[in-house]
């Protein structure tokens, strides 16, 4: 099946359709705005139109998006042909992770690169730490990577990681101009939406302040025009309570929100959404 996705695949139209794999049925997301149901009670089982990416300057961002609930999820095919056969060069980002003990941290990484590698990306880690306050150099240290894969962890603490290394200005810049697939899990996702507040029900927003002495920055990049909510009904997640938590927020308040169960992924690619 994935075999079947890169041979049409090519930069533009990664030769992602349903009918590819035919034993699979991917859930259509056109964009646009929803008009048969409110669009704060969309779930990721249901098919509906929305708008996944806000608008920028007028138009919107010709953007290539992997965003999965947990891990690579159940279908890597798709992320291997939304990169297409050119480059392979990854950066793995694991700033979410920066409040771990660094054994933990450590062990994290390397899962995340094995898991690459294994589907043929040159995967090394990029340390957004290692670029505070130096934005130049994290756009240098950018430039002809073909994927970014940022995985799980605390939200909060890869926020702020992207606002002082400046990745938050640099990432949107390079998917603007369709320079790189934006890949991920969890946090990864997460830190793409309009804003960050009600992930503190999850992760630990003190921990910037602990460990930077700096208020933690609840904004998200915006790429998305709704929040991210991975692990829903996923039973076997030790945050999938909590989460449901914050969709029942997020419904109550008629917040735009969409949730994924684990082993799926949004999968964006120019104007084409889909659930995968």
């Amino acid at each position: 099946m994935a075999g079947s996705c890169r041979s049409t695949a090519s930069r533009n139209d990664p030769g992602i359709r349903p009918q590819s794999l035919p034993s699979f049925h991917p859930v259509p997301y056109q964009l646009g705005l929803l008009r048969d149901r409110p669009r704060h009670c969309m779930a990721a089982d249901k098919a509906a139109r929305v708008g996944p990416l806000r608008a920028r300057e007028g138009g919107g961002l010709p953007v290539r998006l992997y965003l999965s609930s947990f891990r690579i999820g159940d279908h890597p095919e798709y992320l291997t042909a939304l990169v297409g056969d050119g480059s392979r060069r990854t950066v793995v980002i694991a700033n979410a992770m920066d409040d771990a003990p660094e054994e933990i941290r450590h062990a994290g990484v390397e899962r995340e690169l094995a898991a690459l590698g294994e589907l043929g990306f040159d995967a090394a880690e990029l340390d957004l730490r290692d670029y505070f306050d130096d934005e130049q150099r994290l756009r240098r240290e950018l430039a002809g990577v073909a994927l970014a894969w940022l995985r799980g962890g605390n939200v909060f603490m890869l926020r702020y990681a992207l606002r002082r290394s400046g990745g938050d200005t640099v990432f949107r810049d390079l998917l603007a101009s369709d320079a790189l697939v934006y890949a991920g899990y969890s946090a990864g996702p997460c830190v793409l939406s309009p804003s960050l507040r009600g992930l503190e029900a999850v992760d630990d927003a003190d921990a910037v302040m602990r460990i930077y002495r700096s208020e933690p920055v609840w904004e998200g990049l915006a790429v998305l025009d709704q929040a991210f909510v991975p692990h829903y009904r996923s039973p076997v997640h030790p945050e999938t309570t909590a989460l449901s938590l914050v969709a029942e927020k997020y419904r109550a308040e008629e917040v735009p929100h969409l949730t994924l169960q684990d082993g799926q992924a949004l999968l964006i690619s120019g104007s084409s959404a889909t659930i995968v």
